[in-house]
């Protein structure tokens, strides 16, 4: 991917969380990138192709970090790097809406975004189906693993304890309704994941 055509993404990407994707217009793209209309359009013809690859990227980095998961030998060390995959994407995230709107701190229209693209994008039920059967899988295979080696109780459901991990990381919700730093909420969040872990573990 070119340069100017992952800011272009970058930018849409930003302008989409902070005010929706209906809301942007073209013009508007156009003006956040700096770009002439020219160079914008040898791009993308219109915002529902930029808005189709930014959906794409999305499910992509998300197998990417199911890949990168997978390599966890301990269940401890999995949530480890789960959480740390985690904030990293959020941060990502937030970094590039207040490095486009200007402000120290903004909040993510998460909820509102993949109700849209629910709408506009005719694939995006399918491979969220797909992503979050992903990741469940994952989580599967590290527990059992775990449940193998003795790390953690034999008697434990490996498919009810998966979700209930994944279940934790809603919190993260948080970020978009209460006044909090990423940093605390991800802070109470690992203590969650800790306390969970703990009941677990042998």
């Amino acid at each position: 991917m070119t340069d100017t055509r992952k800011h272009i993404i970058d930018t849409a990407f930003s302008l989409f969380l902070t005010k929706s994707y209906k809301a942007v217009t073209m013009n508007e793209l156009e003006k956040a990138t700096g770009l002439t209309k020219g160079a914008f359009y040898h791009y993308f013809k219109n915002k529902e192709e930029i808005f189709v690859e930014i959906v794409n990227s999305v499910f992509q980095k998300q197998a990417l970090a199911a890949a990168e998961l997978s390599k966890a030998e301990t269940l401890k060390d999995f949530i480890q790097m789960f959480l740390l995959i985690l904030q990293n994407e959020i941060k990502e995230i937030q970094s590039c809406m207040c490095h486009c709107s200007g402000e120290k701190e903004a909040d993510p229209m998460l909820l509102p975004l993949m109700l849209e693209a629910k709408q506009n994008y005719p694939l995006f039920e399918e491979n969220m189906r797909q992503m979050v059967q992903r990741r469940q899988n994952v989580w599967e295979r590290i527990i059992v693993k775990a449940k193998e080696t003795g790390e953690i109780c034999q008697d434990l459901d490996a498919s009810i304890l998966a979700e209930s991990f994944i279940a934790l990381s809603s919190g993260l919700i948080k970020v978009m309704f209460l006044k909090r730093s990423i940093d605390e909420v991800f802070g109470i969040v690992k203590l969650q994941y800790d306390q969970l872990y703990r009941l677990v573990k042998v």
